[in-house]
């Protein structure tokens, strides 16, 4: 069942399957917390990217 729902896991070992499984895991949270991050506060988001330039026209 994991190795359907994981990329990358198909025909692996139980102690790769595993370990990939937490990766996965782990961005997947990385991915949400981004997205609220970014939901929340895109002030801060534009301040660490930098102003955007106005186009010369």
């Amino acid at each position: 069942m994991l190795e359907e729902l994981v990329p990358g896991c198909a025909d692996q070992d139980v102690e790769t399957l595993l370990a990939r499984t937490a990766d996965y895991i782990t961005l997947l949270e990385l991915h949400a917390s981004l997205l609220e991050s970014l939901q929340t506060s895109p002030p801060l988001l534009l301040s660490l990217l930098g102003s955007p330039t106005p186009l010369m026209v």
